[in-house]
């Protein structure tokens, strides 16, 4: 925690639930019925404790309490999953070169699992390992579907074959592009401002950031109107639920050099940055159309 490769909460709550030896809904349903407040009306649903919603910062909280280790409430990273759009929760990408690091051991089952997912893989607008400098790979498995009841849910082992370090597929290394590691050094930053507990980032200071970001590209091309930048449409109304929108704002920090954790702290803070790639876009290869600009 508190580095930009601190944890997500899905991957802390597989290992979790595999040290206790019960599956992921098992788990749910114990932290439900033990720790949460008994008002609470809606069901706990692995989907929900993903992808965001009350869920996870309700989940990260209990499972604090429950684990009695504080820092896990902070893997929730609850203002960023409001604005930065997350992967589906069954989608799987990684870095080929961290877990062959972290399953270069002599003996696996002998230590305490050493694989973790960062909550950094887990955000679609990263397509780059910011440690290593290579695209992230998205996992398919080559097997025949053979899931069941017993198959392990591990960070770094396959769901479908069980394949330790997602060895089913053979994985290249790419080298990621300097935009791309751009962006992954800049949702990093974020990362590890909230995974540390710091209260800098909110709900308000993110409209307030955007907002400033937003008349700054307007001055900026009232001055240059020569000067073709990213669409004028950041509208903070739109952040919510509405991934394209923030993805414009990445671009505009990218464009006009400001720091992305400066804007969601609220302020405008100038930093070096890469040359843009052609028309702005800044869609690794494992975006989905949609989020590549026009």
């Amino acid at each position: 925690m508190g580095t930009a490769m601190a944890e997500s909460l899905s991957s802390f709550t597989e290992r979790l639930a595999h040290e206790h030896s019960v599956g992921i809904r098992q788990l749910l349903e114990v932290v439900r019925a033990h720790y949460l407040i008994p008002d609470t009306e809606h069901p706990l649903r692995r989907a929900g404790v993903v992808a965001g919603g009350w869920e996870t910062a309700t989940f990260a909280s209990e499972l604090a309490n429950a684990t009695g280790h504080p820092p896990t409430r902070h893997c929730a990273l609850s203002p960023l999953r409001d604005v930065l759009p997350l992967l589906d929760s069954r989608s799987i990408r990684y870095c080929p070169q961290c877990v062959t690091e972290w399953l270069s051991v002599p003996d696996l089952e002998a230590i305490e699992w050493p694989v973790w997912r960062p909550s950094l893989w887990e955000f679609r607008e990263v397509g780059a390992c910011s440690a290593h400098r290579l695209k992230l790979i998205d996992h398919t498995c080559g097997l025949p579907l053979v899931k069941s009841r017993d198959t392990v849910e591990l960070p770094g082992v396959c769901e479908n074959c069980g394949s330790i370090g997602y060895r089913c597929r053979p994985a290249c290394c790419i080298s990621s592009e300097p935009h791309e590691d751009w962006v992954a050094d800049q949702v990093g930053r974020a990362i590890s401002v909230l995974s540390k507990g710091h209260r800098s980032i909110t709900g308000q200071t993110i409209v307030r950031g955007v907002q400033r970001l937003h008349r700054a590209v307007l001055d900026f091309r009232k001055n240059n109107p020569d000067t073709v930048g990213v669409s004028r449409d950041i509208r903070p109304s739109q952040l919510k639920n509405n991934g394209r929108v923030f993805h414009a704002v990445i671009s505009a920090c990218m464009v006009y050099g400001f720091d992305l954790t400066g804007v969601l702290q609220g302020r405008l803070e100038q930093c070096s940055a890469p040359e843009p790639p052609e028309k702005y876009s800044l869609a690794a290869s494992s975006w989905p159309k949609s989020f590549a600009s026009d």
